[in-house]
């Protein structure tokens, strides 16, 4: 019993409360017995329910809503009417790789913060430059061949953390990131999805 207690105290009760109506893990983190057993329970309800033609509407409604909760727990407050504003024609993914180009996303890509409030907390103290000049905006948008760095004083020796991706170059030494262009997002959807069922389509997705 003693055991139960000191891992409820231990875990983040509040930030699992709002993930709790989502079916998974949406912060990847280890979880309690108890919080599993509330997750175990969700699945095995949504399998249990069965599927007509009406609940199908439902359930097209619900899964919406559960992915504009996600995006919403993991951005922050994000702009959602702008997903339904475009032509039909349009994909979901330029959407979801403009929110990558925030001036607090771009951090936690180039590892130089662990997560999106970290990552707005020296922002809003000044301590975050582009282009050698001081940013104050969270959702600043960063454009290609931008430099993203921090002051001289908060500059932390972070090399083996830091972690490279294909579309940010990193100066390890001056912990300076720099946003690259990407071809990649001109690709279609049906593209997309084609080339990450398979491992040499991811490589080519890569090299792009």
């Amino acid at each position: 019993m003693w055991r139960k207690r000191l891992i409820q105290r231990n875990m983040p009760a509040l930030r699992f409360k709002t993930c709790r109506l989502l079916p998974g893990n949406v912060r990847n983190r280890e979880l309690s017995l108890i919080q599993r057993r509330i997750l175990r329970r969700l699945r095995n309800k949504r399998r249990s329910i069965k599927r007509n033609l009406s609940q199908r509407e439902n359930l097209n409604s619900n899964i919406k809503s559960q992915t504009t909760r996600k995006l919403s727990l993991y951005y922050g407050d994000l702009p959602i009417r702008e997903m339904h504003r475009g032509r039909e024609r349009t994909s979901y993914i330029p959407f979801l790789l403009n929110q990558e180009t925030r001036s607090d996303v771009i951090p936690v890509r180039l590892r130089f913060s662990d997560t999106l409030p970290q990552a707005r907390q020296p922002i809003s103290h000044r301590r975050v430059c582009l282009n050698n000049g001081l940013v104050t905006i969270t959702h600043f948008k960063v454009s290609h061949g931008d430099l993203i760095s921090f002051k001289e004083n908060d500059a932390r020796t972070r090399g083996e953390e830091i972690r490279r991706s294909f579309y940010i170059d990193i100066s390890v030494g001056k912990i300076i990131g720099k946003f690259l262009p990407v071809r990649i997002w001109r690709r279609t959807k049906t593209e997309w999805f084609r080339l990450l069922t398979t491992q040499r389509g991811c490589r080519l997705l890569l090299k792009s």
